[in-house]
């Protein structure tokens, strides 16, 4: 699976947020590979993840009940989140809890208007909305605006 497939996006939408158990069964097949693949994809910067943190995605992606957790999100991510968003919207509810947002750098250049998705529902409450400027992945205490 993990040949074949070019960005995350993709991953999300054809493979992850299939009906059960097509991805969890691809996955088994060789969970390392693909777990290699995707921080390959996903991490700029390598360095930025430790030997051990890398070991611990590893632990816990051969773990059967850890996939399936994985993939319940991913197609609920596909399905019904978006429908509850646009419903939570539609009849005026607010975040009421302080929001922190994790932004990478050369996102806001891919997509400047995203962050709207977060901010829209904190702009009329009196908790405290903020976004952190980060590489992605980054090491704790790299992230700014915070």
């Amino acid at each position: 699976m993990a040949g074949y497939l070019t960005n995350w996006p993709h991953v999300l939408k054809t493979s992850c947020a299939q009906p059960y158990d097509l991805p969890e069964r691809l996955l088994a097949a060789n969970p390392d590979d693909f777990l290699d693949w995707t921080l390959r994809k996903m991490i700029k910067a390598p360095a930025a993840l430790s030997d051990k943190a890398v070991q611990s995605y590893r632990d816990a992606f051969r773990r059967p009940d850890v996939r399936h957790a994985m993939m319940q999100d991913y197609r609920t991510a596909a399905t019904v989140d978006h429908k509850h968003d646009l419903d939570d919207r539609t009849a005026g509810r607010q975040l009421d809890c302080p929001v922190l947002v994790l932004w990478r750098k050369d996102a806001l250049k891919e997509r400047p208007l995203a962050l709207h998705i977060w901010r829209g529902p904190s702009e009329r409450r009196a908790t405290p909305f903020r976004v952190a400027i980060c590489n992605r992945h980054a090491p704790s205490g790299q992230a700014t605006g915070v």
